[in-house]
């Protein structure tokens, strides 16, 4: 059975890790704008963790285009919409991240 490639898998888990800290540092944001405590560097931290996963996810895509996937267990249209909505998550809640923050 063919497996991913080694850094697919490290490129998994770090985008895991750094999801859970933007996750983190959100929430604690959020309490801390509740009591006026926030700081302009806690909002810099957060926005580069996100835009750090932004970024690792487009590496991502790169990487399983030259290194390919292991074949899938099933090969219905359901199985191919599954696929492509796990790869596309982490880009959709970037966008809906972008647009919250956009002010008219």
């Amino acid at each position: 059975m063919k497996q991913y490639s080694k850094r697919m898998v490290i490129v998994h888990w770090l985008t895991l890790a750094l999801l859970i800290a933007a996750w983190f540092l959100g929430d604690s944001l959020a309490e801390a704008t509740d009591n006026s405590k926030a700081t302009l560097a806690g909002y810099i931290v957060h926005m580069l963790v996100g835009g750090a996963i932004l970024l690792i996810t487009m590496t991502r895509l790169v990487f399983r285009s030259k290194d390919g996937t292991p074949p899938a267990i099933g090969q219905s249209a359901v199985d191919k919409l599954e696929s492509f909505m796990l790869c596309s998550l982490p880009i959709w809640v970037s966008k809906y991240y972008v647009l919250t923050q956009i002010k008219p």
